[in-house]
């Protein structure tokens, strides 16, 4: 039975071997700068908030464990997706493996076939690729694992004291905290697992939980130091973090929880379509009064009046909603608000419990053995709805991980799946510029022309759902200048400007604009303004030299070239500007000087050539001015050459 469940895990996930890094695996490997160090970033990853080797932004979460995996990682696999992938599939063969292990020892007074149709259901649920197929979310499968081996050290310990047992099942729950904080929701379904399927009396399972509130403890003052002594003051989570800010009231946003809660039960029987953004406002604010809060928020009143009534039954029914509840509490927003709305991967856990029911209500209404041995084949009938839900499972599993391949495939593919996301939206947009359009020099070529039409039509539904979000008219803005709109591309930076006036880049938008219409003042006016607030860009310094030279103040011109090319020596451009400026300054000798400094860079740049041939004919050099006329020519027209 292993063996079956290892092989059928790994292939389920084995599609993902040749993925590239994607969504948050940005902030955890590829842009870390701890993790990048290697095994030699351990000590910083140990002291920090889990954001530090990327940003500032303190949201108050403390996962160690993972990002020494990666650290680990990196120190042998550096910058190749593929390994961690890997690794990210063994880490799940692992977890079923361990899943099964737990739940024969949990359910010793049934067949081993109870388990092992169980962790099938579970390695083959959709809402699990997420989990695996995004290297960040190793945190979820080290958390997991670590808490099953807690269970089982547990149970050892119930059947055959020792106090290795305790030391060992404190290590490992220690681990689980460590490489995710949610790791604290074991410390209600341990006794509900021990409640259902242990007779233990009340003293006996407090004596076993008490060292896991003692290591508890000792984790959240660890975690209260890291947090708060050597960090960055916490943020306040806002409406791009969780959409749930925006609720006026608190029977609001409790009202949207239970909307959430409904859409999270319905992906547990029909996981399609998921997605990896439901931000603002893909979950919009609901009130009691919509039949999207009332219905889920009674649907899970009666699941908990069943499991309640159930209770001293001690039925698979009961185990498996209160499991549910209790694992999904920390992430369902019903109890505190998160740094997330709703996400795929707070599913990961809670499912078990939905896979045991349906593990149980196979056995009941199929008459499967339920006993300590069962002489049941797999060829036996009785096994066909359970097969043909794997087969369903399996190839919505096995597509939607190739909708992971890279954040192209990622966010174009959930844009439709999360079309009221506003992030969803600017990630698509934003992810086409950096795609298609920034690295594309030809302003003529259909791919760039057709991306750019993807982009701004993405962009502009982010500003539709979120209009006042900074960063999504800086992008829109930005994506109207690649489309020579510049009309368009000034409006939206006033707007950026209107929004958060601290940054300099929508500045330099504006200034680029107003240059492109022939409003030389105003770009002048604003390029300044970008400058002075410390924008080093080698584009704006080259627009506002523009500017005071349409102006026909070339010395300041001058002066703005020269800054251009101290952030981009081999800017072509910035050597074309200033050999110019010097030319209107009518300092031939020194526009001489920089034009050549240019075709050092690139000989065979046309337009040097021809500004070096002007610049040889006005100071009267007819030969060498033909020389560079003729070369520019050539250039020009390679086709011709003989």
């Amino acid at each position: 039975m292993k063996i079956i469940l290892g092989v059928f895990a790994l292939a389920l996930y084995a599609n993902t071997f040749g993925h590239s890094f994607a969504f948050d695996d940005m902030v955890v490997v590829q842009g870390n700068k701890f993790t990048q160090q290697g095994l030699a970033g351990i000590p910083k990853m140990l002291s920090t908030f889990y954001w530090a080797g990327y940003w500032d932004y303190n949201t108050g979460l403390y996962r160690p464990l993972s990002l020494i995996g990666f650290a680990t990682q990196w120190q042998f696999f550096k910058g190749v997706p593929g390994w961690y992938h890997v690794v990210s599939v063994l880490l799940y063969v692992i977890t079923i493996l361990l899943l099964f292990s737990t739940l024969r020892r949990l359910l010793s007074n049934y067949s081993p076939i109870v388990a092992f149709v169980a962790s099938l259901i579970f390695a083959a649920h959709p809402t699990h690729t997420e989990v695996v197929a995004n290297i960040k979310s190793q945190d979820e499968l080290l958390c997991f694992i670590f808490a099953l081996l807690t269970v089982r050290l547990i149970l050892k310990n119930i059947d055959s004291p020792s106090r290795g047992s305790v030391f060992f099942s404190c290590a490992c729950f220690f681990l689980a905290l460590l490489a995710k904080e949610g790791a604290l929701v074991f410390l209600g379904a341990i006794p509900l697992m021990l409640y259902f399927f242990r007779d233990i009396e009340l003293k006996a399972l407090v004596r076993e939980m008490v060292p896991l509130v003692v290591v508890s403890v000792l984790w959240f003052a660890l975690y209260q130091w890291v947090i708060h002594s050597n960090a960055p003051p916490m943020h306040a989570y806002n409406l791009d973090d969780n959409s749930l800010v925006g609720a006026k009231t608190f029977f609001e946003r409790e009202a949207t929880a239970f909307y959430m809660m409904g859409r999270y039960l319905l992906l547990l029987f029909f996981p399609h379509p998921l997605s990896y953004d439901y931000s603002y406002n893909e979950i919009p604010i609901v009130s009691f009064a919509n039949a999207k809060a009332i219905i889920p928020f009674l649907i899970s009143a009666v699941l908990v009046f069943i499991a309640i009534r159930e209770l001293k039954k001690k039925s698979f029914v009961s185990f498996g909603i209160l499991f549910f509840f209790i694992t999904i509490s920390m992430t369902s927003n019903l109890i505190m608000l998160i740094g997330a709305t709703m996400a795929d991967r707070f599913l990961y856990v809670p499912s078990l419990g939905f896979c045991i029911i349906l593990t149980y209500f196979w056995i009941r209404f199929l008459d499967v053995p339920g006993g300590g041995t069962s002489s049941l084949g797999f060829a036996n009938p009785k096994f066909f709805p359970i097969y043909i839900l794997l087969a369903l499972y399996s190839y919505e599993t096995y597509t939607r991980n190739m909708d992971w391949h890279d954040n192209l495939s990622l966010f174009m593919t959930d844009v439709r799946s999360s079309s009221g996301s506003a992030r969803a939206h600017y990630n698509a947009g934003t992810e086409m510029l950096g795609r298609f359009v920034l690295p594309n020099r030809d302003r003529n070529a259909d791919t760039r022309k057709s991306a750019l039409r993807v982009a701004i039509s993405e962009l502009e539904t982010a500003v539709k759902i979120d209009s006042a979000a900074f960063l999504y008219r800086l992008n829109l803005a930005s994506a109207y200048m690649y489309d020579d709109n510049y009309a368009k591309a000034a409006e939206h930076a006033s707007i950026a400007i209107g929004i958060s006036d601290a940054d300099p880049k929508p500045y330099s938008i504006l200034g680029s604009a107003d240059y492109s219409l022939g409003k030389y003042e105003d770009a002048i006016k604003y390029l300044t303004i970008a400058t002075d607030k410390g924008l080093s860009d080698e584009s704006a310094w080259n627009y506002l030299g523009g500017a005071y030279s349409s102006t026909n103040n070339f010395e300041k011109a001058k002066e703005c070239f020269e800054k251009a090319l101290q952030v981009n020596p081999r800017s072509l451009d910035g050597y074309k500007n200033l050999g110019s400026a010097y030319g209107n300054l009518h300092r031939l000798d020194k526009a001489l000087e920089v034009f050549k400094r240019g075709l050092d860079v690139n000989p065979s740049d046309p337009q040097l050539n021809q500004l070096m041939g002007m610049t040889y004919e006005k100071l009267g050099d007819t030969t060498a001015a033909h020389r560079y006329y003729s070369l520019a020519q050539q250039l020009m027209n390679p086709q011709r050459q003989h």
